[in-house]
């Protein structure tokens, strides 16, 4: 071919290629944009001077304010998300105060001179470059449209000092405009609905939302309300709504929402799911989410992603037929398996792992009780028998708080809680012998230094040690959660010192069994042990905790475990979650999944909270389930049950083809004798009364793990605040000798049993007996257990009678027995700050990253008849009356700090160095500082009232619909210029009706109410008003 005819050949060719794409639907995408800033005044360098509003000293560089910026709506519209802003440190002079640090600062026009917002501030350091971030969504207008200044403000430098710096770069950033084509939203999140019937043809443009911030939204946490409008003409449903988040974030709190963090779809999508008819709006106040967030987390702006399809997915299915319980030969049991179980080094570990009797790596499943004080009822044989026939779990985590809130626990809830903790241990241990799983003994230490009953704790291990030393199935926790106390800093106060001694007096008595120690953060801080390990001491068999809940804890936590490990520290999982840290937030099922595929690879064990029907998401089961005995169904299960069951299930399987069944001719393993007393009946449970305390569990504080359990939106560090109801009254029969170890005396079945074919209970383990039995000796009967005798016995012999039933009764009880299972009443507290749940923990743990350094942090302050009052700005305080301040520093995780408290005028109001404050006698108005070592610091106003409040009086109609709302208005007395008129509001049952802190009540469902106002002057004053919901 000529050079010619090549070049037209060549032209034809793209010509045809040209035309080709003509029809073809072309998808532009619009990258992501942003746009420079220009500096309006302070371009190189800017002077310090002190603050007319305040004691700091300040500096400030402005921008100009570029269209896109000057109104809220321009932001929208140009769907500005954030600024980010580079700048290097030339030189500067440090002030003799906090550290010199700098922001971001975006003040609207209508602020007034003093009032601005901020992003999270970074420390000035000479030669450094800093990155300072602020997201536009976080915007608090104060009421404004305009925006009238925008920079970077210094603070904190010397007074007359210059800082010098060169603005590296400035921008606004833009959201992503899409592409002309239409997007679709991850088919994992967003799907279908089956059954959508109404408003098929509906888009997502149809529907509009306005998103307004909360005032809760800072730089850690996010908290947001939409209103929501259908502009078709058709009825809508299942309306997906996604919040923008430029990195992984926790939904701590939704109401009217469902809500979850979606990875592939870059932020957390929450589902709206009632019917809106056409041209409806539906009220922002109704429809919240928050979530836990950092600063250098940015939120966009929102929009409606899919309309009439189905929720996200919470993992709520069950994978499993829940067919109850089942004969099983005493050699296939966990324990006739495995039996004693140790710490050992195995190839292909880093760490030493748990091994059975056979040297083969062993990994428990458990189920860890809540408080057993407060769930009595679920310490029975046909539970435990259920959990590991049915659930596929080979332990039950034996909870004994020796403290709690409200002076509950062991030590200090009266002799009466003791016997009966006392009681439940006794028949948790025998019940899990009997049925070969394992018994884990937790001396459930939480948040306090567990050196302050070192004593006491020696003294129970004492007991505990001496009573099941021949167990081959008992192992001891010996410290739960010790926050606030180091592994080791070597003052004799720290939980080396405490584990040590304690680990001391076990193995006095018992050599071998295996200790698992506590470890500091909600015993997340394991890496802290490879120090100064228990090892070194020549301990053997000794493991530490970690505990983790997987819509909190993520990837960071993750790497605290591999570390570990690596440097040689054995683990154990005593306690986790599916859920929030507070027991409470959403599921995270997924990452749940991520965190046992961790454990199975480490060969870690782990036990699940909580066995119980406590009120929160934590919980196995629902609230509203009875049922306490076992043969459960799927109706009877919160998602953490089913996710448990499918768990352990899976593991279960895997393990059984490692462990062929024996036939049910076989003969069974021993298992170690019980060697206490058993009572009258020993299957029934404890036989005590438990006297309610003169001041029932306070309610945990709001959070967001910030780990513990809020009904309420959380805040990043607090508690959330529970139910206001009195702690349970659990009342049974007592026994003869209540505090006894219950025997055994062999009883006669109700009929003599024909041939050898198993009992109702014939997995019932062989009485241990006082020394381990290392040869298995052949019995007539395989699934029988011989009957414990009050002596132990030397040399099992084969019994005499091989179609004898075992133990306590021929036939099995499907029904525990009023006495065998006490019910607790929660009865509603006239003292609405009063709660039934104390075990909630601080939603975010405060352990991130070790060493951390805080950048801000979080008041909470305590007066009388009201725990947990949020901090802002602004208190008030009646004269002579006290409050105490709570200081949570920030982010998660920040290493801890000293803190110094001062006023401004002491004789208005003096402030100790743990934080009290106390009013003088006269009014006036005093400035609280609080200072960290590193320089935050943070100011509160307290203003101190002539009066305290004498009188509360509630007005509003006492019958309301459901569905429907009312303002009820407190009048106090003295009048508010001599008295404060701020009150807490409380509803003693949030299924009934809920009531916000603006005294708004909505009610939910039919039923009585009492809604309860209360003073927050210190002086305690409270009025109650009851409703009744039709």
């Amino acid at each position: 071919m000529t050079k010619k005819w090549r070049r037209v050949y060549a032209w034809v060719l793209t010509v045809a290629m040209v035309l080709s794409m003509a029809n073809l639907p072309i998808t532009i995408a619009k990258a992501a944009s942003t746009q420079n800033l220009t500096v309006k005044s302070g371009a190189t360098s800017v002077t310090i001077a002190k603050n007319e509003y305040g004691d700091d000293y300040i500096g400030d560089m402005f921008f100009n304010i570029p269209d896109a910026l000057k109104t809220k709506s321009a932001i929208s519209s140009n769907k500005v998300t954030s600024m980010t802003v580079k700048i290097t440190i030339k030189s500067f002079t440090q002030g003799s105060g906090a550290k010199a640090q700098a922001f971001i600062f975006a003040q609207p026009d209508a602020s007034g001179d003093w009032n601005w917002n901020q992003s999270s501030t970074a420390e000035l350091v000479t030669g450094s470059q800093l990155t300072l971030t602020y997201s536009f969504a976080d915007m608090d207008w104060k009421g404004g449209t305009t925006l009238g200044n925008l920079g970077v403000r210094f603070a904190n430098a010397a007074e007359g000092s210059t800082v010098s710096y060169s603005v590296d770069s400035a921008v606004i950033n833009m959201a992503d405009s899409g592409s002309s084509a239409t997007s679709k939203p991850s088919s994992a999140t967003s799907k279908p609905s089956s059954t959508a019937s109404a408003g098929g043809n509906v888009s997502a443009d149809q529907i509009a939302i306005t998103r307004s911030v909360g005032s809760g939204t800072n730089d850690y946490y996010a908290e947001y309300s939409f209103s929501i409008t259908n502009n078709s003409s058709e009825t809508v449903r299942g309306i997906q709504i996604l919040i923008p988040t430029s990195g992984s974030v926790d939904v701590g709190y939704v109401e009217g929402f469902s809500a979850v963090y979606d990875a592939a779809l870059g932020g957390v999508v929450a589902y709206y799911s009632t019917e809106i008819a056409a041209g409806a709006t539906v009220s922002s106040s109704s429809n919240k989410v928050g979530f836990g967030k950092q600063p250098s987390i940015s939120v966009g702006e929102s929009n409606v992603i899919a309309v009439n399809c189905a929720g996200p997915s919470t993992g709520d299915e069950l994978n499993y037929e829940l067919t109850g319980r089942k004969d099983v030969a005493y050699a296939d049991t966990p324990v006739g398996r495995h039996g004693k179980l140790s710490v050992q080094k195995v190839d292909g570990y880093a760490a030493p792992i748990m091994v059975d009797q056979n040297g083969v790596p062993t990994q428990l499943r458990g189920a860890s009780t809540h408080g057993m004080h407060w769930f009595p009822q679920y310490v029975n044989q046909n539970a435990f028998q259920t959990l590991r026939d049915d659930w596929g779990i080979n332990m039950v985590r034996l909870v004994c708080y020796p403290r709690d809130v409200g002076s509950v626990g062991y030590l200090t809830g009266g002799d009466s809680t003791k016997q009966q903790l006392d009681t439940l241990i006794q028949n948790g241990v025998d019940y899990a012998t009997k049925l070969g799983m394992y018994a884990l003994v937790d001396w459930h230490v939480h948040a306090y230094n567990p050196n302050e009953y070192l004593k006491e704790a020696k003294i129970f291990f004492t007991k505990y040690a001496t009573m099941y030393k021949d167990h081959d199935n008992v192992l001891y926790e010996i410290c739960n959660e010790p926050t606030g106390t180091n592994w080791y800093s070597g003052n004799g106060k720290d939980l080396y010192t405490y584990c040590s001694e304690v680990i001391k007096t076990i193995r006095d008595i018992d050599p071998d069994a295996i200790i698992i120690c506590g470890t500091n953060t909600w015993s997340q801080d394991v890496d802290q042990v490879a120090a100064k390990p228990m090892k070194a001491l020549g301990y053997e068999n000794i493991m530490y905790t970690f505990h983790f809940y997987s819509a909190t804890h993520k990837e960071n936590l993750m790497e605290k475990v591999r570390l570990a490990t690596k440097d040689g520290t054995p683990i154990f999982v005593t306690e986790f979650g599916i859920c929030s840290a507070d027991g409470n937030g959403s599921y995270d099922t997924e990452n749940a999944d991520r965190w046992i595929a961790l454990l199975d690879e480490l060969n870690i064990s782990f036990a699940c909270w909580s066995y119980s029907n406590c009120n929160e998401k934590s919980a196995y089961f629902k609230s509203s389930c009875s049922n306490a005995g076992g043969d459960w169904t799927a109706d009877d299960l919160t998602t953490t049950g089913k996710w448990l069951i499918n768990t352990c299930r899976a593991h279960e399987e895997k393990e059984n083809a490692s462990y062929p069944a024996v036939s049910p001719s076989a003969e069974p393993t021993k298992a170690p004798t019980v060697t206490e007393k058993p009572t009258a009946e020993p299957t029934k449970a404890p036989t005590v009364t438990v006297k309610p305390t003169a001041e029932p569990t306070k309610t945990p504080t709001v959070t967001v793990k910030p780990t513990a359990k809020p009904t309420k939106a959380p805040t990043v560090t607090e508690k959330p605040t529970a139910e206001p109801t009195k702690a349970p009254t659990v009342t049974v029969k007592p026994t003869a000798e209540p505090t006894k170890a219950p025997t055994v005396t062999e009883k006669p079945t109700a009929k003599p049993i024909k041939t050898p074919t198993p009992t109702a209970e014939p997995t019932k383990a062989p009485e241990p007996t006082a020394a381990p039995i290392k040869t298995p000796e052949p019995t007539a009967e395989p699934t029988k257990a011989p009957e414990p005798t009050a002596a132990p016995i030397k040399t099992p012999t084969p019994t005499a009678e091989p179609t004898k039933a075992p133990e306590p009764t021929a036939a099995p009880i499907k029904t525990p027995t009023p006495t065998a299972a006490p019910t607790i009443t929660s009865v509603p507290s006239d003292d609405p700050t009063e709660s039934a749940a104390p075990s909630e923990k601080p939603t975010i743990t405060p352990t991130q990253k070790p060493g951390i350094q805080a950048t801000g942090m979080r008041v909470i302050a305590s007066v009388k008849k009201v725990s947990n009052l949020p901090v802002k700005s602004k208190l008030q305080l009646a004269a002579g009356k006290s409050m105490q301040l709570t200081v949570t520093l920030l982010p998660t995780g920040a290493k801890p700090q000293k803190l110094t408290y001062t006023s401004s005028k002491p004789s208005i109001a003096k402030v100790s160095g743990s934080g009290k404050i106390v009013a003088g006698k006269k009014a006036g108005t005093t400035v609280i500082t609080i200072r960290t070592a590193n320089g935050l610091q943070k100011k509160i106003t307290i203003r101190v009232m002539k009066k305290a409040v004498k009188k509360i009086k509630l007005s509003g109609v006492k019958k309301l619909k459901v569905g429907k709302k009312l303002k009820l208005k407190a009048k106090i007395t003295p009048k508010k210029k001599y008295a404060s008129a701020t009150v807490f509001w409380v509803s003693s049952n949030t299924k009934i009706a809920t009531v916000t802190q603006s005294g708004v009540v909505k009610a939910k469902k039919k039923g009585k109410v009492k809604i309860t106002a209360i003073a927050t002057d210190g002086s305690g004053k409270k009025k109650v008003i009851k409703l009744t919901i039709k």
